[in-house]
């Protein structure tokens, strides 16, 4: 086992090697800065640690020192954090690297990371608006790679969300299933006052800008983003109260398509309705990007299918590409050839009243 974890440590790919670099520079430099700080009566609020508002987002120094919004994902003061998170990170990041690119990673860290802290930053103005108590503002900092793990989480849910993890072989669930437990364990955490509200706040955000910059902004094979049902925002709720989330969510992107904030779906004309939690709309003139979109579907199902039949249930496995999976050669046996034929039934389309074509059992 320590053997097998050794020769992963030894294999990681470039961006990984880069970014666990700088979380443990950042790091050092914080224990450095913590050991040689000259003021003895300036720590933190909730946890007694000392402030390091060269490192760490406290947030009423961090609108002046804007580069804290992005060193404080790479900052741990507390070692058994630093252990546990990072060894985390390294391993979520070599896959998420080997699925997505060096490229596309470093950009979504990058993204995640900002919006995480920005996101926490604005709800401790508001605390600290409604309450003018200097402490949440003043005297509070937050910082780790909390908000980049939970961006992972999500993005694992849109790759794997069949796959199934079982810890300690007493229970085990869905990866589609994992944003919503890590979500609510940190909600439960912060009310038990085990952790910061701010520590909350940058779990939550770092959630939510990971799941729109995946549903709207990432382009894998020529389609940007992933529409599908499987991926709504309702998907990360329990199914009791999806009647009251997809208007809500329905309602929020339609208007952010009017302010120009989120493209619009593939197919849908400006003025068009569009459903945010099925991704189904209205077709016309644009069966070329139709078509992509099914195919890419398809490819997403047969990869959930694959995942499935696999008999290991610990860890997540390697992903493989949509392309390999559409370059399978016809002569496989018959159990292929039944297992590509599920995801094709998956996409059907049908013609509605105007002539125009809508997807039909989207997910997956």
């Amino acid at each position: 086992m320590s053997s097998s974890i050794q020769a992963q440590l030894r294999n990681l790919p470039p961006a990984t090697r880069i970014l666990a670099g700088t979380f443990i520079g950042i790091s050092a430099l914080g224990l450095l800065l913590s050991i040689f700080s000259s003021s003895s009566d300036d720590s933190d609020e909730q946890t007694g640690l000392k402030l390091l508002p060269l490192l760490a987002m406290v947030p009423g120094s961090s609108i002046y020192l804007v580069w804290t919004f992005m060193t404080a994902g790479f900052l741990e003061t507390s070692l058994l954090p630093f252990l546990i998170d990072g060894f985390a990170f390294i391993m979520m990041s070599r896959y998420m690297e080997h699925a997505w690119g060096m490229r596309e990673f470093l950009k979504f860290v990058a993204i995640v990371n900002v919006s995480a802290y920005f996101g926490a930053w604005v709800m401790a103005l508001i605390e600290y608006a409604g309450t003018l108590e200097p402490a949440y503002f003043f005297e509070t900092q937050v910082c780790g790679l909390g908000g980049i793990l939970c961006a992972f989480v999500v993005a694992y849910k849109q790759m794997v969300p069949e796959h199934t993890i079982t810890f300690m072989q007493f229970f085990s669930f869905r990866v589609k299933h994992l944003p919503s437990v890590v979500i609510l364990g940190h909600l439960i955490m912060c009310l038990l006052r085990l952790e910061g509200h701010l520590q909350f706040w940058v779990a939550l955000y770092g959630s939510l800008s990971a799941w729109v910059y995946i549903r709207f902004y990432k382009v894998q094979d020529g389609i940007r983003g992933d529409r599908s049902e499987t991926f709504s925002l309702s998907s990360f709720f329990p199914e009791i109260i999806h009647p009251i989330i997809k208007p809500i969510s329905n309602s929020t992107f339609n208007l952010m398509v009017r302010l120009k904030l989120c493209p619009p779906l593939v197919g849908t004309a400006s003025g068009g309705y569009t459903d945010l939690e099925t991704g189904k709309s209205r077709v016309s003139g644009n069966s070329g990007n139709a078509t992509a979109e099914a195919e890419r579907r398809r490819a997403l199902a047969l990869r959930a299918l694959d995942e499935r039949s696999k008999d290991r249930s610990n860890g997540i496995p390697a992903i493989p590409t949509p392309t390999s999976l559409q370059q399978t050669p016809a002569s496989q046996s018959s159990g292929s050839s039944s297992a590509a034929a599920a995801p094709a039934a998956i996409m059907m389309e049908e013609v509605d009243d105007d002539g125009g074509k809508k997807e039909v059992g989207a997910e997956l």
